[in-house]
Parts: structure tokens; sequence; C-alpha cells
């Protein structure tokens, strides 16, 4: 039986379950071991700045490119090449209004 020591009491109650979590939800070094497991499988002791973590890998879902994830994958790339024409944009017409 595992027990969830957490300081939050919400998953404390829960046993420390979080749920169906992605990738980036995870500190990185937790990430690391849980996707690199073969699952069902309790994983040894992770120390991070937080504290020790027992987690028990259920299951890994695959994801699937669906409309949703991919109009969220165009938007999230389309945002970050806005910014960084924006950027360049803001310089040329900074030095035009010094020159």
């Amino acid at each position: 039986m595992l027990t969830n020591t957490s300081g939050i009491p919400d998953q404390r109650r829960s046993g420390g379950y979080r749920g169906l979590l992605g990738r980036t939800a995870l500190k990185p070094e937790i990430s690391a071991a849980v996707f690199a497991t073969s699952p069902p499988q309790v994983l040894k002791p992770i120390v991070t700045s937080k504290g020790a973590h027992l987690i028990l890998v259920e299951e890994i879902i695959q994801p699937q490119l669906d409309d949703v994830l991919s109009y969220k994958i165009l938007s999230d790339l389309f945002s970050a090449w806005l910014k960084e024409q924006m950027s360049g944009w803001r310089s040329w017409y900074n030095l035009a209004q010094i020159t």
C-alpha cells in the first residue's frame, strides 16, 4: 500500500492520485522516469526539491493527432512565429524613430 504524505489536503485524501498528466505537467526528472518505464510499475523513489515521490505508473496513453490537437499545435507555432516577427519589426521601428 502506498501512502501520500503530501502537504496538499485534497491530494492526500485521494491517496495522491493526480489523474491523467501530460509530460509537461511533471518536473523534468519525474517525467523522464515515468515515460521511460513499462507500465504497470511502481517507480523507485524520486527525490526533488519538493521531497521524495513514489509513483505508480498504471498506463501511458499514446497521443492521438486529432483536429483539436492539430489546431493547438498550429496556433502555438504561429504565435511563436508572430512574436518573433513583431520583435524584429519593433527593433526596426525603434531604429527608424532614432534616425
